[in-house]
């Protein structure tokens, strides 16, 4: 999928209700941003999800979708195998549709990327199946979590304190 239309395939999204910005990442590497974050900040953005993906996998655990709410707003992450779409939105009211649109662009997104392997000549079949190996060999666990970022995740953790922030 070329960036412009990653970009207006997004832009729907960006324009839904109380959605102020989007991050799109592989792994973690940065895709598509249009969120109001510094570039490094980005980088880390994409790192602590894969971070986190991992830490579920590792766990035995494989949501597909985390929400969070924040001073300032909410944080809606959706995970697949391999990539995460971030939504930052106002109103804690919109996540089920936000999840709904998100994932109906994941969806497509990943059908792009089989209708690109068919246009290069492989069959329906041998694409799909590309695609598949293709997310297994990218997926979080063929690579070790980024050293400091996940030793907290392996802590028992009292369900009931409140979150506290990471500081590097």
């Amino acid at each position: 999928m070329s960036p412009q239309t990653l970009a207006a395939n997004l832009e729907g999204l960006r324009n839904f209700r109380s959605v102020f910005g989007i991050v799109f990442s592989r792994g973690d590497e940065v895709v598509f941003s249009d969120a109001a974050v510094p570039g490094e900040s980005l980088a880390e953005l994409a790192i602590t999800l894969d971070d986190i993906s991992f830490y579920f996998k590792d766990e035995q655990r494989d949501p597909d979708q985390l929400a969070f709410g924040y001073d300032g707003g909410n944080l809606l992450i959706i995970l697949d195998v391999r990539f995460r779409l971030v939504v930052m939105h106002h109103r804690h009211e919109d996540v089920d549709i936000i999840a709904q649109a998100a994932n109906a662009f994941l969806k497509d997104y990943r059908i792009g990327l089989i209708a690109e392997r068919v246009s290069l000549g492989d069959t329906v079949e041998q694409a799909a199946i590309t695609a598949e190996a293709r997310e297994a060999i990218d997926a979080p666990l063929s690579r070790e979590p980024t050293p400091g970022k996940t030793e907290r995740a392996h802590k028992a953790v009292d369900p009931t304190q409140p979150i506290s922030p990471i500081i590097s």
